[in-house]
């Protein structure tokens, strides 16, 4: 169910009538919303769009595989991020910016 392109399709519109309209949806939000569908408490970690860690500013990669950077070609993600900052001030799921 998750996974048809009718969903796929569906949450881009939800998104795109709430302001996110750079870019196609990345993996991460598309989870971010099923679990948001599924659980009670949502916490996430490693929702970090820039090229230095918040706190400790070194450099930090796109992927936990690879070493890209940051290039927002497809994915937006600093929009992204300003979205779940907003859910996060919402109280709709928990941001965690410290390491894990």
């Amino acid at each position: 169910m998750f996974f048809n392109p009718d969903y796929f399709q569906s949450l881009a519109l939800f998104w795109r009538s709430r302001g996110l309209r750079r870019g196609l949806l990345s993996t991460g939000l598309v989870m971010v919303n099923i679990a948001l569908e599924q659980c009670a408490n949502v916490h996430l970690y490693g929702f970090w769009p820039f090229s230095n860690h918040p706190f400790e500013l070194n450099a930090v990669n796109n992927h936990y595989y690879d070493d890209l950077k940051a290039a927002w070609t497809v994915h937006f993600m600093p929009a992204e991020f300003d979205l779940l900052l907003r859910l996060h001030s919402q109280g709709v799921l928990r941001l965690h910016l410290g390491n894990c």
